[in-house]
């Protein structure tokens, strides 16, 4: 995925997710730190991601790195 891609993505919260997890690449994180990281529920933003993704939000944070 590249920059340009997050603009794809209608759902705020997964973008904001996705380009958390870009900036913090380096970091250990998990979904819990993520949705803290953006100010939003951990099983709201697993539930999204899953639909607007198709993949577990864990699933997209290895594929990113």
């Amino acid at each position: 995925m590249y920059p340009t891609d997050l603009d794809a993505i209608s759902d705020i919260f997964v973008a904001r997710a996705l380009n958390y997890v870009r900036n913090h690449l380096s970091d250990d994180m998990t979904v819990d730190d993520i949705a803290a990281g953006i100010g939003y529920s951990a099983r709201m933003l697993q539930n999204r991601a899953k639909r607007i993704l198709g993949n577990p939000l864990g699933a997209e944070i290895r594929r990113i790195r």
